[in-house]
């Protein structure tokens, strides 16, 4: 990663590493909390010309990146701390997801896990709650 900072670009650091190692099929999960971090959108940029697919986390808005994703996540939130807050259940979710596939857990576990993501008051319709709230949920394959 330095030599690719020091002699090429720094916001080409993923983005090279996307080149260099991604195929046609594969899919390249982006995390970005603004959806506009250069070198997330470059690396995001060179998985879609390579043949990837593309999964990108980010805030309410999506940013630049939004557009280049074949599945954009944008979670309800646009302050940081908050945008890394929703997306830990999302991506934990992604990787149960994985885990059931190439693992065969369904066997154990009986459901596939989803995430949901609310920042409405239970009981009170159209008051927000301050704080986003989130819960797991299982449904049946």
């Amino acid at each position: 990663m330095p030599a690719i900072s020091n002699d090429i670009d720094p916001n080409l650091i993923f983005a090279q590493q996307v080149a260099g190692y991604g195929r046609e099929g594969d899919l390249l999960i982006a995390i970005s909390t603004s959806g506009n971090s250069q070198n997330i959108v470059d690396a995001v940029i060179t998985a879609k010309a390579k043949g990837l697919t593309v999964i990108g986390l980010t805030g309410q808005s999506g940013g630049e990146m939004k557009q280049y994703c074949d599945i954009p996540i944008c979670v309800p939130a646009v302050n940081t701390a908050e945008v890394q807050e929703l997306h830990l259940p999302v991506y934990h979710t992604i990787c149960k997801a994985v885990e059931n596939r190439f693992f065969n857990t369904r066997a154990k576990q009986s459901a596939f896990t989803t995430c949901r993501i609310s920042n409405s008051v239970p009981g009170q319709a159209g008051r927000s709650n301050p704080e986003p709230r989130w819960k797991m949920a299982s449904r049946p394959e």
